[in-house]
């Protein structure tokens, strides 16, 4: 089946990739990686990451859709191909202000870490390595002005396993205001039934000359125990530089803590672990990023709660080289269509 949906995509793509109503791309990933504990050598090797095609478009002026589906993910082991579809959702959008969306889609938390499509990331925190960030559906969302969205969902919870009858209510702010830009979140995500996780997230982006600054910071709350409200938090902080197009060099800083919030399925009480690393992006291609290079290492400390499934441990070192490539079918068609031009 998946053999199948792979080539007739590749065979829709050429000809339909020059309309308005499909526009599609290719991702793929590949790294070499090396992950020691306690330096000690485990999962490492060369590894196929991830293998996605995204595909949107507009139906009509008031219709559109998008969809990405994540052919890399085991769909038999994971639980069928709408689990390895990370989102496929319809949009209607009436005039210029509102728009409501119906379908898989991204469980509307804010921060920029957990914003950032899974491709490109190198190394996650705790937190982000466990929540269920897509889920079935309902949202509208509002353009309060050119620089402000608004948005309201209600979907299934990040916090609850895959269970279908647990709910999330969230509420969005995305703005961006000169070299600031945010994405802050207030959200209530069921863990139990009528049980809810309280979130609060704010994600923070300070632009400045070549480069950027991000700030997250996730407080999760649950009504349990003598759990503290600021004793389970996600504070991740990145540093980006850029002195020249074609290259990106990047530090980063994250620590996952939670005292005891017994709730809290992402990062497990008495955990407080820490990751600093950094790396270097490299930009082969002129005025476009659909090519990357990347060499980044980071390094885990302190002590995770979780004892089941653990993803960052004390003393743990991970290097990872790779390459990310895009192939947008509109792009290709319209570079190549540039160049016939030119020579005549």
């Amino acid at each position: 089946m998946k053999k199948i949906l792979i080539a007739l995509a590749f065979i829709a793509l050429p000809a339909a990739a020059q309309t308005d109503w499909f526009n599609a791309q290719l991702e793929f990933r590949t790294d070499y990686d090396i992950t020691t504990v306690d330096s000690k050598k485990t999962d490492s090797g060369f590894k196929g990451q991830y293998l996605n095609i995204k595909i949107n478009g507009d139906i009509n002026d008031k219709f559109s859709y998008a969809y990405r589906q994540r052919f890399s993910k085991d769909m038999r082991r994971n639980g069928g191909y709408l689990d390895a579809t990370d989102f496929i959702f319809l949009n209607y959008h009436p005039n210029s202000r509102w728009n409501f969306s119906a379908g898989k889609q991204f469980v509307a938390i804010g921060g920029y870490e957990y914003d950032y499509a899974p491709i490109d990331v190198y190394q996650y925190s705790e937190f982000c390595n466990h929540i269920y960030c897509y889920g079935f559906g309902v949202s509208a969302d509002y353009n309060a002005s050119k620089h402000d969205n608004l948005l309201l969902q209600v979907s299934q919870s990040a916090f609850a396993d895959h269970t279908r009858d647990y709910y999330a209510y969230n509420f969005k702010w995305t703005g961006h205001h000169g070299f600031f830009h945010s994405l802050y979140s207030l959200n209530m995500q069921e863990y139990a039934k009528g049980k809810y996780m309280n979130v609060i997230a704010l994600g923070n982006q300070l632009d400045y000359s070549h480069g950027h600054f991000l700030l997250d910071f996730t407080n999760r709350y649950a009504k349990v125990n003598d759990a503290k409200f600021f004793g389970d938090f996600t504070m991740n902080a990145e540093f980006h530089y850029q002195p020249i197009e074609a290259l990106n060099l990047y530090a980063r800083y994250c620590i996952d803590h939670n005292a005891d919030n017994t709730a809290d399925i992402t990062v497990r009480p008495n955990t407080t672990i820490h990751t600093v690393g950094g790396g270097i992006e490299y930009f082969p291609m002129k005025d476009d990023q659909d090519i990357r290079l990347h060499l980044g290492y980071y390094h885990n400390f302190g002590e995770n709660g979780n004892t089941e499934d653990p993803v960052l441990k004390d003393n743990m070192n991970y290097v990872s080289v790779g390459l990310i490539w895009r192939a947008n079918i509109k792009k290709i068609r319209e570079r190549v269509q540039a160049k016939r031009q030119a020579r005549q």
